[in-house]
């Protein structure tokens, strides 16, 4: 062996392995979503364990199924068709039917994972892929409501509705908060002034509503609700370094960058763009996205600035789509979007290789 000062070796095998295997991996982020979902099922009640349960057997049927299909190994015992059925199934509204659960989960494996070679090849992310299709093939019961359990109790009620608690209701369907905001927003645009309305909505009792996931005005989906849970499971995730918080931290820092010097309706308060900024990223499914969808492994860059440059991409499209004047919320398009320019993120954002001065091996400085 040549022992030669300045030369770089690696042994040959075997090399020493950290012992995180695959299903160890998704084992761990699927703990740290059961927080998210417990909280879930204290908000809406047995509804969201319901949809969650069927999102994660549908996803391990179709899992297998694909596995069948393809004469490929059974690959249900690595966790990642389990994982991807929670996710999808935070994306959705607890009262949500149950064929939409069972289609958007055969989206997500079979269309957007075992078409395209199975776990580690899907160049999108499914349960954010499976959100959008959903969304798009039943939009009524998918967009424009938002779900809240029925006025059962003080402190989960919607007190705008408590005269009606004579009823049996099992929900109460409404605009969600962003739809809220969006509508406010529009009317500033066109001339009107900032009302009452705009400063209720992001005031400091409404926005510690929204991130302790209780009290009037908070709705969304099985995910969107409880903040501190998720905010849980992701620093679980970080202390056990199964994600790095390069990415949900630069996409969170990147949006309030944009939402602040860009179409602010509150250049004059300070204090009011602060809970504005605030508004936004306790509401729709910014949270869930930001450290548990943009975070995936296979769909994100590998490089540290190509982590930069993604998250990047998820703030812009984000805050495209929210201020467009169609849909108010954005972050699973952008998801998507972003995921399709990984590759490229990729193969521009490479280190020069080891003792060289270029991407390309072989090229000396």
């Amino acid at each position: 062996m040549n022992n030669q000062p300045g030369n770089f070796y690696i042994s040959p095998a075997p090399h020493l392995h950290s012992g995180r295997s695959v299903p160890v991996i998704m084992f761990t982020v699927f703990i740290s979503l059961l927080p998210a979902l417990a909280f879930s099922v204290y908000q809406f009640g047995l509804a969201s364990l319901y949809v969650t349960a069927l999102a994660v057997i549908s996803c391990l049927v179709f899992e297998l199924l694909g596995n069948k299909i393809k004469k490929e190994p059974i690959s249900i015992t690595d966790g990642s068709a389990a994982v991807t059925g929670i996710l999808f199934a935070f994306s959705l509204p607890p009262y949500v039917p149950a064929y939409i659960v069972i289609a958007g989960s055969f989206f997500a494996i079979i269309i957007v994972k075992a078409f395209f070679g199975g776990l580690g090849n899907n160049w999108i992310n499914p349960a954010a892929a499976a959100r959008i299709f959903v969304m798009f093939a039943w939009v009524p019961e998918l967009t424009g409501t938002c779900w809240i359990p029925a006025c059962t109790s003080a402190q989960n009620s919607f007190w705008v509705f408590e005269r009606l608690s004579r009823f049996k209701f099992d929900a109460l369907s409404f605009a969600t908060p962003l739809q809220q905001l969006a509508r406010l927003e529009g009317a500033i645009r066109t001339g009107a002034s900032p009302g009452t309305g705009i400063y209720e909505l992001i005031s400091p009792d409404n926005l510690k509503n929204l991130f302790w996931g209780i009290g009037p005005n908070v709705s969304g989906c099985i995910g969107e609700v409880p903040k501190l849970a998720l905010l849980a499971g992701a620093f679980f995730l970080f202390a056990r370094r199964i994600v790095f918080p390069v990415i949900p931290f630069t996409y969170i820092i990147f949006y309030i960058l944009l939402n602040t010097f860009i179409m602010n309706p509150f250049w004059s308060d300070p204090s009011a763009w602060l809970r504005y900024n605030l508004f936004h990223l306790l509401t729709g499914g910014f949270i869930a996205g930001a450290f548990f969808m943009a975070t995936d492994m296979v769909t994100s860059p590998i490089t540290p600035k190509g982590h930069l440059i993604f998250a990047a991409g998820l703030a812009l499209i984000t805050f495209i789509i929210r201020k467009g004047p169609g849909y108010p919320e954005g972050v699973s398009f952008a998801i998507v979007i972003m995921n399709a320019f990984v590759p490229l993120i990729n193969k521009f954002s490479r280190p020069a290789v080891f003792g060289t001065g270029s991407k390309k091996s072989g090229e000396k400085k």
